[in-house]
């Protein structure tokens, strides 16, 4: 017998709607959520995203590797990206964008 599929995470909207807010180059781009342990009263969750914005890459990373988030370059001044940290109860903790891979 199969498995039930898993429901979305509820606090993914809230970190999509907000980085979509804050940056609005990644409105589209793909969202990575993962849980985070750590101390209480900490980030419980981050959430990644990254676009690449330019469609010829110097690095020749063809353009489905860089959107599926598997681009080898740690640091890309093409990259445009955002990381979102969130407690438990979905509030955004701190807000970082920059032109690194995250996780």
């Amino acid at each position: 017998m199969p498995r039930p599929k898993r429901r979305p995470h509820h606090l993914i909207p809230v970190a999509r709607d907000y980085i979509e807010a804050q940056v609005p180059e990644l409105k589209n781009a793909p969202l990575r959520f993962r849980q985070l342990d750590g101390p209480a009263g900490g980030p419980r969750y981050a959430a990644f995203a990254a676009k690449c914005t330019t469609n010829d890459c110097p690095y020749n990373v063809p353009p489905k590797v860089s959107e599926a988030g598997r681009c080898p370059i740690c640091d890309c001044r093409f990259r445009c990206s955002a990381r979102v940290l969130l407690n438990r109860d979905g509030d955004i903790i701190q807000t970082t964008q920059s032109t690194i891979r995250w996780g």
